[in-house]
């Protein structure tokens, strides 16, 4: 179950990572045909400079993961700058709770059930930059190999769909306006596919779910990460004292 939890955590960063946001809310029915035309298509006047093409809002997606499903919610505030996800999901009698949030320059990960946490700096360095696919560079293209493969429609919105290739990560995104309406992705051999089945656009987002929990140490990625670096240089560095010291051994 504990395995579990962690493969969740790292689908879900990755779909952070990846894009995540909401579409239109289906509520304007009156709206005539024309209107909801230029609406449901991939919007190429969106500004660049915003990871998403929607204030605020939420969505609800199916996720399904090694033939379970489970639930995942996601709100956003600020264009995108801010995203929280919550997932529920049910096995052998035991519910578990995932969370990830992207606040300032970190993403944050934890389960309620072993209650640890992660923390990555998302722009700290090449390798760890958030996608906005409403300004996507040569750059980010080939470091994510990402591949923009033609249009197709999820609940009625017209989407870019591109793949990506990165790190282990293998994926295939439905993006509308910058926001991702459906992922199928392959981490670590393991295959999750989430797509939206409710969309709120422009809808206040509950401050509670952007919270930080004071409860639950943070693990620094980054950090761990150079130490293990620090480490591998100081293993370098005897093994060539060790190759001097046989040189000179030979030499008497």
């Amino acid at each position: 179950m504990k395995k579990l939890s962690f493969i969740l955590l790292a689908i879900l960063f990755a779909f952070a990572i990846s894009s995540c946001g909401g579409g239109k809310s289906d509520k304007n029915n009156d709206q005539d045909s024309t209107q909801n035309t230029e609406e449901n298509v991939a919007d190429e006047n969106v500004n660049p400079d915003q990871k998403f093409g929607v204030e605020q809002g939420m969505m609800e997606f199916k996720m399904t993961t090694m033939g379970m499903n489970s639930n995942m919610e996601m709100y956003w505030r600020d264009y995108g700058k801010e995203n929280a996800t919550i997932t529920t999901m049910e096995m052998m009698g035991m519910k578990t709770t995932s969370h990830t949030i992207i606040s300032g320059d970190y993403v944050y990960t934890w389960d309620d059930m072993t209650k640890m946490g992660t923390k990555i700096k998302v722009d700290k360095d090449e390798n760890n930059q958030q996608i906005n696919y409403n300004n996507i560079s040569d750059e980010m293209r080939d470091q994510y190999n990402l591949v923009e493969a033609g249009t197709d429609e999820v609940m009625g919105k017209t989407c870019k769909v591109f793949t990506m290739k990165y790190n282990g990560v293998q994926s295939k995104t439905w993006v509308y306006k910058g926001m991702a309406l459906k992922s199928e992705s392959t981490v670590a051999g393991i295959k999750t596919t989430l797509e939206v089945i409710k969309m709120e656009e422009g809808v206040e987002p509950p401050a509670e779910v952007f919270k930080i929990p004071e409860n639950i140490k943070f693990q620094d990625v980054n950090e761990q990460m150079e130490n293990v670096d620090a480490q591998m240089d100081e293993v370098n560095k005897q093994m060539q004292n060790v190759d001097a010291q046989m040189e000179n051994i030979k030499v008497q």
